[in-house]
């Protein structure tokens, strides 16, 4: 399978050769690995990166139904970026290329955005690992990640649903979903299939005209005791030692080795949990030192954006 022949590179002329080569070859790689699994597009995909993001997170990114992918980079940091920065704009740029298939050509329904953020993130992983871009220990790593992060979003509060149509939950959870779903498949079908093959079937619904998916058409096909199943509809107090059970029969082995971010995120999400009240969107970014809250008008003292040097000391 060659590279994808038509597709549009666009990035300024003084941007570090690094970041072009790393952008535009994540491009190429995902475009080909997409199209090999899920058929061409109804037109040649654009990707225009720049870095003059107006922040406050350091990238992002919004795909349009045209076609075009932007990426706008925010800090003087990209100019000379590190390899980590390397590393995650790398896997950015294989999420947003996802979505020209997942939320561009088959559309989600509205109200569901975990399923095609999730989604893309999910195919992502998966991509940047077939295509050598990211290695299975650091996706591993990514996946304990949103698990963790879930795991604190959600806790054993009812509702879930409701609670992932917004902020971090969105993509922790959403991964998660795709994970433990990807599992299950490939466990039924003694490897024969997985999440790749579901998408796959959306899309080529899309191809014949049905172009909505919803959570009903992602989760056909897994059986009542799956573990996606228990994270929705299973009782809210025993629903982590459930899934725990469901991960170890797949062969998952849980750790606990929480790192600083955790232990950061932990008690943020503590602080939000005694200061808004129930439902309320919340989320923080961590730049030039401090953290920035970005939650609602229903969080009281840590409502909306603020930015606080009292919250400095908690950045690890």
């Amino acid at each position: 399978m060659g590279p994808f022949r038509f597709r549009t590179e666009i990035a300024a002329p003084d941007m570090p050769s690094s970041l072009r080569h790393t952008v535009f070859t994540a491009f190429a790689h995902a475009l080909d690995f997409y199209e090999g699994r899920f058929g061409p597009l109804p037109q040649s995909p654009t990707l225009v990166v720049t870095i003059q993001g107006a922040g406050p997170s350091t990238i992002r990114a919004d795909v349009t139904d045209t076609g075009v992918i932007s990426a706008r980079l925010n800090g003087e940091a990209w100019r000379n970026p590190s390899e980590a920065a390397l590393s995650e704009i790398d896997t950015v740029t294989f999420h947003e290329t996802a979505h020209l298939w997942n939320s561009h050509f088959a559309r989600p329904a509205e109200g569901s955005p975990w399923l095609h953020e999730g989604g893309a993130q999910y195919l992502a992983l998966v991509a940047a690992v077939s295509t050598g871009h990211l290695t299975e220990a650091a996706a591993r790593e990514s996946l304990g990640s949103n698990l963790t992060d879930c795991r604190n979003r959600l806790g054993t509060r009812d509702n879930v649903s409701n609670r992932m149509v917004a902020g971090s939950a969105v993509y922790d959870c959403g991964v998660l979903v795709q994970w433990l779903a990807d599992m299950k498949l490939r466990q039924a079908s003694s490897g024969a299939l997985g999440i790749v093959d579901r998408w796959a079937a959306m899309v080529s619904a899309a191809r014949d005209g049905q172009a909505a998916y919803n959570p009903q058409n992602f989760r056909s096909g897994l059986n009542e005791d799956s573990a996606v199943t228990l994270l929705f509809d299973g009782p809210a107090e025993a629903r982590w030692n459930s899934i725990e059970a469901r991960l170890i029969d797949l062969g998952v082995t849980w750790v606990n080795r929480p790192s600083d971010e955790d232990y950061l995120a932990a008690t943020l999400s503590r602080l939000n949990t005694e200061n808004c009240a129930s439902g309320s969107s919340t989320g923080f970014y961590v730049r030039d030192g401090f953290i920035q809250m970005d939650n609602a008008s229903t969080c009281g003292a840590l409502s909306d954006d603020l930015e606080s040097a009292l919250l400095k000391a908690l950045i690890p």
